[in-house]
């Protein structure tokens, strides 16, 4: 008689805690490594803090800091409330964000996580126009290691499939600010002109 194992435990099912699958066929792995479904959220993000950076009171331990320029920064382009969490180290987040408004980047030797809320819960803000909210799991990037079964000559980033929200009656979100010399914009400045309106 063959032993067909014990019937209280399955040997035959192992189980492997692969990371939850991408929120939206558009959203894409960050050169840091972690998931972003919004491109110009990742840019206002990664602006962001580079110019606090640069500023005269930054201290890299002001996370708070951070977390508040980054949320303030993403409300006021995207007109809705957000949620910015600022580690020291890397850090799992389980969460629900409105429309594909969610980024978690590594910048500075900082772990930040910004992502659009369902409700609007400052005042002055319209509430959130952005009717899809979405389950959001990000795990730890080491958690997430596994051998990648896709070729490593496919390009991990479609460029190509990401498509921008816009609400048909809202405007065209746009980064307000003031009027930089020429010889002092950034190559990624001068390429989104189109973006920035000015004072």
């Amino acid at each position: 008689m063959e032993d067909a194992g014990d019937p209280i435990t399955n040997d035959l099912i192992t189980e492997e805690d692969d990371p939850p699958p991408y929120p939206f066929s558009h959203c894409y792995m960050n050169i840091d490594g972690f998931m972003c479904c919004n491109r110009f959220l990742e840019s206002l993000m990664r602006k962001s803090f580079r110019k606090l950076q640069i500023g005269e009171h930054f201290h890299e331990c002001s996370v708070q800091k951070i977390a508040n320029k980054i949320q303030s920064d993403s409300e006021h382009v995207f007109n809705t409330t957000f949620e910015t969490v600022v580690g020291i180290d890397d850090f799992a987040i389980r969460a629900h964000f409105a429309g594909d408004l969610m980024c978690k980047i590594q910048e500075g030797g900082r772990f930040i996580t910004n992502y659009a809320t369902m409700m609007p819960s400052r005042i002055g803000v319209r509430p959130d126009p952005l009717a899809v909210v979405t389950n959001m799991e990000i795990n730890t990037r080491d958690g997430n290691k596994k051998p990648s079964p896709i070729d490593p000559a496919t390009p991990n980033q479609l460029d190509g499939a990401v498509q921008h929200v816009q609400v048909p009656d809202q405007k065209r979100p746009r980064i307000i600010k003031e009027n930089i010399p020429f010889h002092e914009k950034s190559r990624e400045d001068i390429e989104n002109d189109n973006l920035i309106t000015r004072r």
